[in-house]
């Protein structure tokens, strides 16, 4: 399994492993300082480059003059869309308040003499079509109207 190297005897896996272990023994707190070195160096100045190296990529193809035409138009199109939507609601928005207003009115209106016909004595309940006295108007009186004299 070993290599002849420089004219070294050959090697057993065993003989590989115990070399390493020693190494590892000799050289501990130098490999602890070197993993931590390379751990803080990592953090604190490889993984910041790379971050402003990906936002200045993305700036660049984000305000590429090509694409930004594409987006441009899509973005008139989504609007465009999205305006004719709020008018549609707004319409019927509008339309619905115009009901809702003309159902509360009609609600409280007050029938109004001679609208409803009302019923006169001696009527058999039929509504009546003549208009029911007005003191406003003096010619509008149940007996003919032409007592009035001015």
């Amino acid at each position: 399994f070993g290599v002849n190297v420089g004219g070294t005897p050959l090697q057993t896996p065993v003989e590989y492993l115990l070399k390493f272990t020693d190494y590892l023994h000799k050289n501990a707190w130098s490999i602890v300082f070197l993993i931590a070195g390379g751990y803080f160096l990592k953090n604190s100045v490889i993984d910041p480059y790379i971050e402003k190296y990906k936002k200045a990529k993305s700036h660049r193809e984000a305000t590429d003059p090509s694409r930004v035409k594409v987006l441009e138009s899509d973005m008139r199109r989504v609007r465009a869309a999205q305006q004719e939507e709020y008018q549609r609601r707004s319409e019927e928005a509008i339309e619905l308040a115009r009901k809702k207003k003309l159902e509360d009115m009609e609600k409280k209106r007050i029938e109004q003499p001679g609208e409803g016909g009302g019923r006169r004595l001696n009527d058999d309940n039929k509504p009546s079509t003549r208009p029911g006295y007005n003191p406003m108007d003096p010619y509008g009186s149940n007996s003919g109207g032409g007592n009035y004299r001015a």
